[in-house]
């Protein structure tokens, strides 16, 4: 309930309060007396309607040329508190419980609407017409399913109701596509035919495998079977092999010899350079000789590098040596377990190898 109205500077009054009392209150006065101003005041307080201030701004608070010169204001005074509306011709702002805000364009600040709580309900102008007496049925009743919010009972009615018709027709969507789906299946009722035949497809695709391992590991066999023919083939070569190692063990007689004789050559070399420090001036006449001693250097590094190449073809022979005997034990065992008739030609095996004389004439 609106307490008192402070206006100032408004149309007709310069400085105004009017205290309200409990219950109905009414302004009375003749015409022209600032009536209708006391409405527009609070009408420009709650809506901040008009915008401009040409029609509400006193003449008190204008100079000759129109300029406004003093500020205008409304002060609305109710339970919640205190509402100024104030104008100057810098400043455009609500007052709400002492707290400055500034007016934004058209916009009315949510503070107003909580204190004041007043609407179309609660302000009518002069020219309007009688509320609700001036409003068809139709209109008295939209009104009043507002005000109890049967409109939001409507409102979710009538979306119920189009999700019912929207949920039917996607059953109705759905029965349509599961008939179809029917239809289709009843077009692949040979699949289980065919799977009855895969079933038996793969069984003969596992007998095939089978039979393609065992080939497969047949053939390893056969290539080992190869691969030792081979070896027993280079066994005929171990006799070159052994007079290269004759001749190696000739070699390395020879390269101790050379060894011995560079140790001699080395004990005279440390004797001559000890004679070197003791007689260096008549060494320089002996270049010729220690040329040759070089060269005899030279030698005995050949003969050293000779030696290394020695011993490392005889290391090649005995790791050589060793291989041709674990190969030789290898085809010994693999003798022992081939048959003593060839399953071929049917004839008699001797030493790994098929001879002319044969078991039996189912063999040939």
């Amino acid at each position: 309930m609106i307490r008192n109205i402070k206006i100032e500077n408004i149309q007709s009054h310069k400085k105004t309060e009017i205290e309200f009392s409990s219950g109905i209150n009414a302004i009375v006065g003749s015409s022209n007396n600032g009536k209708s101003a006391v409405l527009r005041a609070l009408y420009w307080a709650v809506y901040n309607r008009p915008l401009g201030t040409d029609t509400l701004l006193s003449h008190w608070a204008t100079d000759k040329k129109g300029n406004q010169i003093a500020p205008m204001s409304v002060t609305v005074e109710n339970d919640n508190g205190t509402v100024t509306r104030r104008r100057t011709k810098t400043e455009n702002q609500y007052i709400v419980n002492g707290m400055e805000l500034n007016v934004v364009k058209t916009d009315v600040p949510e503070q107003v609407d909580k204190i004041l709580c007043l609407g179309d309900t609660n302000i009518q102008k002069q020219q309007d017409a009688p509320f609700l007496l001036s409003m068809t049925s139709g209109q008295v009743a939209q009104y009043f399913n507002k005000t109890v919010r049967l409109d939001v009972i409507d409102k979710v009615l009538s979306n119920t109701e189009s999700k019912r018709r929207k949920t039917a027709n996607e059953i109705k969507q759905v029965d349509e596509l599961l008939l179809d789906f029917d239809q289709r299946l009843e077009k692949y009722n040979w699949l289980d035919s065919v799977e009855k035949l895969l079933v038996k497809y793969d069984n003969v695709t596992n007998k095939v495998n089978e039979i393609e391992q065992t080939t497969d590991n047949i053939k390893n066999q056969i290539c080992v079977f190869d691969e030792y023919k081979k070896i027993i083939e280079e066994f005929n070569e171990v006799t070159s092999v052994k007079n290269l190692i004759v001749e190696l063990l000739s070699y390395n007689e020879k390269l101790n010899d050379v060894i011995v004789e560079k140790n001699k050559i080395t004990d005279d070399l440390k004797i001559m350079n000890n004679c070197k420090k003791t007689v260096y001036p008549s060494f320089k006449s002996c270049v010729k000789i220690i040329n040759e001693i070089n060269d005899i250097f030279d030698k005995i590094k050949a003969v050293r590098s000779g030696r290394m190449e020695l011993e490392e073809q005889i290391e090649k022979f005995e790791y050589c040596n060793d291989v041709v005997n674990n190969k030789k034990m290898e085809v010994e065992k693999l003798r022992k377990q081939l048959p003593d008739i060839c399953p071929l030609c049917g004839a008699v095996m001797k030493h790994g190898k098929c001879t002319e004389e044969k078991i039996n004439e189912k063999y040939v």
